[in-house]
């Protein structure tokens, strides 16, 4: 999968705005954005890196019929457009410096170009992670051993693999174990609903130590961002309930539509998430917020 850097001309504020209520973009060009991409809004006149989404579906052309919903289509010809699931827009800009992203992610390429393309896996994720930490308890640009070492800190099990960078594949799950996720929540993030299947990953509800913990019990379905958010211990999922508690810093952002959220369960009783493993969850999650609960 590819990440991309699209600009929104400072000069034209609603564009986002409007993006935001019909949750599509649209390019003056043509580029290889596919479903599951990783994309990345930069607002130019020194707003920053405002939001990051989704794509929902490849980019396709544009028809008369369709359009788009910008009132400056007629004078700028947009070519293809692709719907949006809107992930994370934090309260301020993540970073108001084009060269700290270049660092962060690993890319080279000018703030003007208008669609800047990004292949570097490591690097779309430390960007993702980035947007993310913005009005939460700070994550830092994290590399994914900084996130695995925190969750170490809390679960004295984990397994040593899990130091290890890893690429997009190993965190999407184990390719069966994720196969069957999708099989038994019916291609559906138990949390949020969303379908985009390569943005859906296989969380493992206490941390991977072989084999042995790839059960649908120890497993959940999850869209990208709140797999993060769940191994970050930014939120969990109650063992008795099966609602969905988020922390502070969460419930204060755009997230806090999540709270309480049920999830849905597999389409097997027998797959359904185990208690046990439920518990572990809720107590480090407990453990990380000072909660004795």
């Amino acid at each position: 999968m590819s990440g991309w850097i699209i600009n929104v001309e400072g000069t034209r504020p609603h564009n986002w705005d409007i993006a935001k209520e019909h949750s599509v973009w649209a390019t003056t060009r043509n580029h290889a954005i596919a479903a599951g991409d990783d994309v990345f809004f930069w607002k130019t006149g020194g707003g920053g890196l405002i939001a990051h989404a989704i794509a929902a579906e490849d980019a396709r052309p544009v028809t008369e019929p369709e359009g788009v919903p910008w009132p400056d289509h007629a004078d700028r010809h947009y070519v293809s457009r692709f719907d949006l699931e809107r992930i994370s827009e934090p309260p301020t800009a993540a970073t108001q410096s084009w060269s700290e992203m270049q660092v962060v992610a690993e890319f080279t390429g000018l703030a003007n170009r208008g669609v800047t393309r990004l292949d570097n896996t490591q690097g779309i994720d430390r960007l993702r992670n980035l947007v993310l930490g913005v009005g939460m308890s700070h994550i830092p640009p994290a590399l994914a051993t900084q996130v695995e070492a925190e969750r170490e800190a809390l679960a004295s099990d984990v397994d040593a693999r899990r130091f290890m960078q890893r690429s997009v594949a190993v965190r999407r799950g184990q390719p069966q174990f994720r196969a069957e996720l999708i099989r038994l929540y019916d291609g559906r993030c138990c949390i949020s609903g969303c379908e985009a299947t390569p943005a859906l990953e296989a969380a493992h509800i206490t941390p991977y130590r072989g084999d042995h913990t790839n059960t649908p019990g120890n497993g959940l379905l999850l869209r990208a961002d709140l797999h993060t958010l769940f191994d970050l211990f930014e939120l969990t999922v109650d063992a008795s309930s099966h609602r969905v508690q988020l922390s502070t810093a969460l419930k204060n952002s755009q997230y806090r539509e999540f709270d309480q959220v049920r999830i849905t369960p597999p389409n097997k009783r027998t797959a359904a998430p185990a208690p046990d493993a439920l518990k572990s969850h809720n107590t480090n999650f407990n453990r990380a917020h000072g909660s004795t609960r």
